[in-house]
């Protein structure tokens, strides 16, 4: 895929750059937020030289400078060139204060990547596996340093730059995942929280939420009312139909949350062994994790609901 250093419009007063990742994504979203002060960066991109010549690139072609770098959640690929940014131009960085602990908590050689380790363990996870997905998540996490943040955002606060978006705390996806809205336009940048085409990752993860799952579908509720004209994802394109995508997210995980029971109504399982017959056992290292943390966050989320139970010997049981 060919990658541009043009910004392209896509909603009023906003030009979206697109910088490659090294996932299956193919590549993340920057938002450029016009504002007579001096334009806000949305999301800064992850550390790879095509990335970064890019990002810099399309900043020097059209001669602005961003004024403010705000960061929708702290996951490498939507933070990881902030540093750079901030020492490059001096911007400030805002973004929610639970997102700025995780982008330190989850740094390569940190406590939370032994605790993984020992989840992933008790959750019949085989040792060399286990091994594999935590190196490929420390590997991932690697060059991303957190920046200094001047500003931590609040839940309904309206922002004084870009041109009247409210900060809204959409968690799930991330613990303190930020999404901006735009009244006067019916503009939504989402980030990673309404992605077009699949479902973002709701994980359990060490020093997270305890009920991600939960938090997930309380955010999606709390934005029916709101009059969506335009969604901007952190990934895939632009697009309309904000009311049926809600609906289709809600959908998605109440059909997965059934899987789940009937996968340990057919037998006890491990936690592994209801990710292996939700989702395979072929998958690399990279998409083993985000399948492991995602069927823990609904094993959660129907243990705490009465419907399934974790017995002595490590297995799900219908309840």
């Amino acid at each position: 895929m060919e990658f541009s250093p043009e910004l392209e419009s896509v909603a009023p007063g906003v030009r979206r750059l697109r910088l490659p990742v090294p996932f299956p994504m193919r590549w993340v979203n920057l938002y450029l937020l016009e504002d007579s002060a001096g334009p806000v960066l949305v999301d800064a991109g992850y550390p790879i030289p095509e990335a970064r010549a890019l990002l810099w690139e399309a900043l020097h072609r059209t001669g602005l400078r961003p004024e403010v770098l705000l960061v929708t959640h702290a996951h490498p690929d939507h933070f990881g060139l902030a540093a750079e940014l901030q020492e490059r131009f001096g911007c400030p960085v805002w973004m929610a204060r639970e997102e700025w602990m995780a982008a330190q908590t989850y740094q390569p050689g940190m406590p939370a990547w032994d605790q993984l380790a020992a989840e992933l363990r008790a959750e019949g996870m085989p040792p060399e596996r286990v091994r594999a997905t935590v190196d490929s998540g420390q590997r991932i996490w690697a060059h991303t340093p957190p920046p200094s943040v001047q500003r931590f955002l609040e839940p309904h606060e309206e922002l004084d730059r870009g041109g009247g978006w409210q900060v809204l705390v959409t968690p799930g996806h991330a613990p303190a995942h930020v999404c901006l809205f735009q009244p006067e336009t019916g503009t939504l940048v989402a980030g990673d929280h309404l992605l077009p085409k699949i479902t973002p990752n709701i994980g359990r993860w060490p020093a997270g939420s305890p009920d991600p799952l939960d938090d997930f579908l309380r955010s999606l509720a709390g934005l029916r009312g709101l009059r969506v004209r335009r969604v901007l994802p952190g990934h895939g394109d632009p697009y309309d139909g904000f009311a049926e995508r809600l609906q289709e997210l809600t959908d998605h995980h109440r059909q997965r949350l059934q899987a789940v029971l009937e996968a340990v109504r057919e037998a006890p399982r491990t936690g592994y062994e209801v990710c292996v017959a939700l989702f395979g056992s072929d998958l690399d290292s990279h998409n083993e994790r985000f399948a492991m943390v995602e069927t823990l966050s609904h094993l959660t989320y129907l243990e705490r609901r009465g419907r399934l139970r974790r017995t002595e010997d490590g297995r799900y049981r219908a309840s």
